[in-house]
């Protein structure tokens, strides 16, 4: 669900547009709506153990609510944990619930840090709108 302050900056940014030489680019609305449109379900979890694997990553979560998927991010040449992964949620909730339980909580012997998945709005579109807390599709 797009919140208030979304459609506000959203409409905001729309007259702005508009203003620039009488002409709208298509491409920075549907940008703009792709971006309120994202939810907040994808977290990065960092300070992993390198004995930690999807499942255990996953299992850890899990009690906060249905863990689509679990993913320990591998060196490719290696095949060795890099120490970081990224948990996906079906709803927003759980995910807000577990970042905020699991951040500096201790697993499989390391202390981890949680936080939501920066959204690509935030690097690429900088100026068009800002979206913070937001994953990546």
């Amino acid at each position: 669900m797009v919140q208030l302050s979304n459609i506000m900056a959203f409409s905001g940014k729309l007259g702005s547009l508009l203003r620039q030489n009488g002409q709208f680019p298509v491409t920075s609305m549907l940008n703009s709506l792709r971006c309120m449109s994202t939810s907040t379900t994808k977290l990065f979890i960092g300070g992993l153990s390198y004995g930690t694997d999807d499942q255990s990553l996953k299992d850890a979560f899990s009690s906060f609510g249905d863990v689509t998927e679990a993913k320990i991010i591998v060196d490719r040449d290696t095949g060795r944990s890099r120490g970081f992964g990224f948990v996906n949620f079906s709803d927003d909730q759980a995910a807000s619930s577990a970042v905020s339980a699991m951040d500096g909580q201790e697993l499989n012997g390391r202390s981890i840090r949680g936080n939501f998945v920066a959204s690509a709005c935030n690097m690429v579109m900088p100026t068009l709108i800002t979206c913070r807390n937001l994953s990546l599709r």
